[in-house]
């Protein structure tokens, strides 16, 4: 039997897809290169994330999370310690456009309003036979990045407790939780490049599995379609969870004599909506880089979802010369940091505030305030979050002279 337990993040595949192409350095990663493959047997088999997004995501990311982070800006960013305590501009009612300051408070009415819907693919298999996948027609991430081939080290198959639905739903809401995985486990390529495997490949923290162990997770009786989905993630890096591209279900079915799961490019896809021009922008003193953002009262997400104010992990302050109606565009949206003139990035290590001084750009420039002449947002992330959307963004406008 996979009896295995590993701790892993359920869902925080979709963490990096957004930070490639970014400008700024992303802790969210490819996965990473150290971790050890494996398996998960049983219902304790991973830590579920509820607390979803790649890997960081101003920049839509990203991503089950390759390199890093999904949608919005990425997720990487240079490590410093949590800002000072801030003081309310304008109250934490969400009306601090009101009020020209430094010290912040975030509100509703400031935060931008975010919607997205994933949908999965499902291929038909026959249960208790040797299934073949392919993924050689992944040529475009979940959000149309290119994919190189030869960078793919595993390929992550998971066994669901839920159906389609749930699966799509839970993943798109964050609410994926340790109960609704079964197993997990990875197909290695055995080299650069190679793009087909069977399920007799699984293993288990880089161990070979014995057919013995796989075949009782392909038996339908005791896994049926009417509740359970099976997924096939292709991923960079060696860490469950991380660096995923894209993803393809399968399920079984009794009147099926399929053996073969193809991922290509058009497996899952990504529909969503940004709404960044009918918020209340912050307004603050131009080229003052001391300005300090204060969240502990953000309680709810820009997808109206419930969120934990202290697992936002990642902050980001970025500088364009497009409006922020163009930026609510799907492309735009989801390559926000590869489009900023300047992105700067810092992990927030510990509390609900940040001086925005102490983000730095890719050659570790510190914020020098902003400016009238462009578009400024500042967005805050989930680090640890499978849904790659910041929690919160919003504009930051010069004072009124």
């Amino acid at each position: 039997m996979i009896k295995r337990v590993i701790q892993i993040s359920a869902v925080s595949f979709l963490l990096a897809l957004s930070a490639c192409g970014g400008k700024a350095d992303d802790d969210g990663g490819t996965g990473g290169s150290g971790g050890a493959t494996g398996a998960t047997g049983g219902t304790t088999g991973a830590t579920g994330g509820a607390t979803g997004a790649t890997g960081g995501a101003t920049g839509a990311t990203g991503g089950t999370g390759t390199g890093g982070s999904g949608a919005g800006m990425g997720s990487g960013g240079t490590s410093a310690s949590g800002g000072s305590s801030a003081m309310s501009s304008g109250g934490a009612g969400g009306m601090p456009g009101a009020t020209c300051g430094t010290m912040l408070k975030t509100g509703s009415a400031d935060n931008y309003k975010f919607h997205s819907e994933l949908s999965v693919d499902v291929t038909k298999v026959q249960p208790s036979a040797e299934l073949h996948f392919d993924w050689s027609g992944v040529k475009k991430d979940l959000l149309g990045h290119d994919v190189d081939l030869t960078q793919i080290n595993m390929v992550e198959i998971g066994l669901w407790n839920l159906t389609l639905e749930q699966f799509e739903k839970k993943l798109n809401d964050d609410t994926l939780a340790q109960h609704d995985l079964a197993i997990i486990a990875t197909i290695i390529p055995p080299t650069p490049g190679a793009t087909t495997g069977s399920i007799y490949d699984l293993t288990e923290m880089g161990s070979q599995l014995m057919k013995s162990d796989i075949d009782p997770y392909l038996d339908i009786n005791m896994f049926p379609p009417a509740n359970h989905i099976y997924t096939a993630m292709v991923a960079n890096g060696m860490v469950y969870g991380k660096g995923t591209r894209m993803l393809t279900g399968f399920q079984l079915d009794a009147a099926s004599t399929n053996t073969q799961v193809n991922v290509t490019s058009d497996s899952t896809k990504l529909s969503l909506t940004a709404d960044l021009h009918t918020l209340t922008p912050l307004t603050v003193p131009a080229g003052t880089p001391g300005i300090t953002l204060d969240w502990t009262d953000l309680m709810t997400s820009a997808a109206n979802l419930e969120i934990d104010p202290t697992q936002i992990t990642k902050i980001r302050v970025g500088k364009y010369s497009i409006s922020a109606t163009d930026m609510e565009q799907q492309n735009n949206f989801l390559n926000l940091d590869a489009l900023a003139d300047t992105l700067y990035t810092a992990t927030v290590n510990a509390g609900t505030s940040y001086d925005l001084s102490k983000t730095k750009d890719a050659n570790m420039n510190a914020f020098p305030g902003i400016d009238d002449s462009h578009t400024w947002i500042v967005a805050l992330n989930c680090g640890d979050c499978a849904n790659p959307a910041p929690w919160y963004m919003t504009i930051l406008k010069p004072c009124a002279k």
